[in-house]
C-alpha cells in the first residue's frame, strides 16, 4: 500500500507540472465573404493548476505629454496663403514594433485548481516550478511576437480588413488567427476613444506588428485631410521612382514650375536631395510644392493604384484626403524600401528619424521613458476655416521588433489636441499586449 501511495504521489506530481507548465489558449476571428466579423470558438483550452490571482498582475500606467513647435500647411495648389498657418506640438524622441489577418475576438482562460489534500500535498511538491510560469506567460510582448511565424503583409492585403468603426483584432497571415483583444490592455484606448467621441472629434487608427501581421485597428475607412502626412509617401515615391531608376540625383536642381505661383518664399537649395529632406524634416511646404509640381507628373497615381490606394484621390490635390487604410498602406511599402537596403533607403530612413515634430514619438517617449524605443515618422497638422486635421504615421521599433502606427482625426489643431493624439499613440501601444 506505500508503494502504491508514493506511486499515486508520484503521478499525480507529474500531472500538476503538465497542468501548470502547458496551459495556454488559442482562440481567433476570421472575415467571411460578406466582409463581416464572423467569430469562431476555441480550438481548444487546456486548464492550468495555479493561483489565479497569480495571472492577473497589474500592467503598468501611461503618462502622456507633449510639447510645442510650429509648421505651415496648404490644401492643394489652388489653394492660397490663407491657409498656411498651424502650430502643432510634439517633439520628442522614441519609437517601437510589430503585426497579422481579420477580426474581433475575445478569450479568457479557466483557472483549474488542486482541491484534495493529496493534490495539496502534489502541489507543494512543485513549488517554485510556478515562479517560471508566469514569466512564460507575462514575458516581454515583443518576445512573445518573434516566436510566432514571420509574416510581412503586402500594401495590398490591407484590403482584407473588415470596414469596422469599432476596435478589433487582426492578422493577415492567412495561417494565423485574430488574436483576442485583452479587455485590460485596451482598457486606456477605449477610455481615451470615448472621451475623443464624446468631444466630437473622430479618429481613426491602426497598429499593425510587422513581424507577424497582428494588429489593432479601428475606422480605417473614414476620409481626413491629409495635410503633411502625405508628404512622407510622396517622397517615397520620388526615391523609388526617380532616384533608384537613375532619373535624378540628390544634386539635380530643381526648377519652381508652376508651384512657384503658391510658394511663400523660395527655399536657398533647390537641390532634389535637399528639397526632400527639408520637406519631411522641418514638413517644409515650399520643398514639398515644388518636388509635387516637377515630379507629379511622374507615373504618382499608377504607383499609388498599384499599393492599393485611390490614385485620383491621390493626385487630386497636393494635401488630399486619406484614410487610415490607405497611409498604412503606403506606410508598409515604405517600410518594404527601408528593409531592402537601397541606394537611398538610409537616406529616407535618417530624414524620417529626424522629424522635428511626432506626436507617436512624444507619446512613446513621456509614457516609457524607461524603453528603448525609436520612431521614423511624418505627422500632419491643420487648423483653418476649410481644413482640421491633426494626425501622425511611424515605424515604431523596441527590441529589435518593428511596428507600423497610423492616427488621424478631424480634430482642429491645438495644445489640446495635440496631448490628445500623443495619449492616443501611448494607449495604442500599450494594447499591443493583445497581440501576443
Amino acid at each position: 500500500m506505500q508503494f502504491i501511495s508514493r506511486l499515486s504521489r508520484v503521478f499525480l506530481t507529474i500531472s500538476l507540472i503538465g497542468a501548470g507548465l502547458c496551459y495556454f489558449v488559442c482562440t481567433g476571428c476570421s472575415v467571411d465573404t460578406t466582409g463581416q466579423v464572423a467569430l469562431e470558438k476555441p480550438m481548444f483550452r487546456l486548464d492550468r493548476n495555479a493561483d489565479e490571482a497569480q495571472q492577473k498582475a497589474s500592467k503598468n500606467q501611461t503618462n502622456t505629454g507633449s510639447e510645442t513647435s510650429s509648421q505651415k500647411e496648404t490644401s492643394s495648389p489652388n489653394a492660397t496663403s490663407q491657409n498656411n498657418s498651424a502650430t502643432a506640438s510634439a517633439k520628442g524622441t522614441a519609437g517601437s514594433s510589430a503585426a497579422s489577418t481579420t477580426g474581433n475576438t475575445a478569450g479568457s482562460a479557466a483557472a483549474n485548481g488542486a482541491s484534495d489534500d493529496k493534490q495539496a500535498e502534489g502541489a507543494d511538491l512543485l513549488e517554485g516550478l510556478f515562479i517560471v510560469r508566469p514569466l512564460i506567460l507575462h514575458g516581454s510582448v515583443e518576445d512573445r511576437l518573434e516566436a510566432l511565424d514571420s509574416y510581412l503583409p503586402l500594401p495590398k492585403e490591407l484590403e482584407n480588413l473588415p470596414d469596422n468603426k469599432n476596435l478589433f483584432s487582426f492578422s493577415l497571415n492567412p495561417k494565423d488567427k485574430a488574436p483576442a483583444l485583452d479587455e485590460e490592455a485596451v482598457a486606456s484606448l477605449r477610455e481615451l476613444t470615448d472621451s475623443l467621441d464624446d468631444r466630437g472629434i473622430d479618429q481613426g487608427y491602426l497598429l499593425m506588428d510587422l513581424g507577424s501581421g497582428r494588429g489593432l485597428a479601428s475606422n480605417i475607412d473614414e476620409l481626413f485631410y491629409s495635410a503633411s502626412t502625405l508628404k512622407a509617401p510622396f517622397a517615397l515615391f520620388v526615391y523609388e521612382e526617380i532616384l533608384e531608376p537613375g532619373k535624378a540625383s540628390p544634386s539635380t536642381q530643381l526648377s519652381q514650375s508652376y508651384a512657384s505661383s503658391y510658394l511663400e518664399r523660395q527655399p536657398s537649395n533647390m537641390s532634389l536631395g535637399n528639397l526632400l529632406k527639408i520637406s519631411l524634416e522641418a514638413s517644409d511646404n515650399d520643398a514639398y510644392r515644388i518636388l509635387r509640381a516637377n515630379y507629379e507628373g511622374f507615373g504618382f497615381s499608377d504607383w499609388a493604384d498599384d499599393l492599393g490606394v485611390d490614385g485620383d484621390r491621390l493626385s487630386a490635390t497636393w494635401y488630399s484626403y486619406l484614410s487610415v487604410r490607405d497611409l498604412s498602406a503606403l506606410w508598409l511599402e515604405l517600410y518594404d524600401y527601408l528593409e531592402e537596403e537601397s541606394r537611398y533607403s538610409d537616406t529616407l530612413a535618417q530624414s524620417l528619424s529626424d522629424t522635428e515634430v511626432s506626436f507617436i514619438r512624444t507619446g512613446l517617449s513621456e509614457a516609457y521613458p524607461e524603453l528603448d524605443i525609436t520612431t521614423l515618422n511624418k505627422a500632419g497638422w491643420i487648423s483653418t476655416a476649410s481644413y482640421e486635421s491633426l494626425g501622425d504615421a511611424a515605424i515604431v521599433s523596441l527590441n529589435g521588433h518593428d511596428y507600423l502606427m497610423v492616427i488621424l482625426t478631424n480634430s482642429s489643431e491645438s495644445e489640446d489636441a495635440d496631448n490628445a493624439v500623443t495619449q492616443l499613440a501611448a494607449a495604442l501601444f500599450e494594447a499591443r499586449n493583445s497581440l501576443a
